[in-house]
């Protein structure tokens, strides 16, 4: 499958998640211009490193994008927009590009989050790097600053494996 195949099965699967989304694209972009705040985050993955298989094309989908997403929610950010850049192998199977980006618009859709773009390459193994924004959902963004109060740090099992 060459790169331009590649493309279309990926957009079909994303035109299905845009469609059902449009109305509420329309109302983000008015309300993230708006906001006190916009929070971006962007995550890089490998499989070695990251530990994830590609045995599942849908679990490792919604994987990549729940890795992506997670540190924005957590920092109180609403992931409203998602960018992605993923490197495939040449010889990527049809059923495992449209498994992957079910996974990905699946996860997206769950998250009320808009693919809005991406870039698409090859790459032996497959790399995947993801970058969402949105508005901060909280008073404040959760940041690094610590209280001027001294911390205590409690730890509840062994360190390091």
């Amino acid at each position: 499958m060459n790169e331009y195949d590649t493309i279309r099965r990926i957009a079909a699967r994303s035109a299905a998640a845009r469609s059902r989304s449009t109305r509420r694209s329309r109302a983000t972009r008015s309300s993230c211009a708006s906001a006190a705040g916009l929070g971006p985050f962007d995550r890089r993955v490998q499989p070695a490193e990251d530990l994830f298989t590609a045995e599942d094309p849908r679990r490792l989908g919604s994987s990549l994008v729940a890795a992506t997403l997670s540190d924005l929610l957590a920092a109180g950010v609403e992931p409203r927009f998602f960018l992605d850049a993923l490197g495939l192998p040449r010889d990527a199977a049809a059923d495992f590009v449209d498994g992957l980006a079910a996974g990905i618009a699946s996860a997206l859709d769950a998250a009320g989050c808009a693919l809005a773009g991406g870039d698409l390459g090859t790459a032996e193994p497959w790399r995947f790097t993801g970058f969402a924004m949105g508005p901060v959902a909280s008073p404040a963004p959760l940041t690094r600053r610590l209280p001027r109060a001294p911390q205590t740090l409690w730890i509840s099992g062994p360190l390091g494996t």
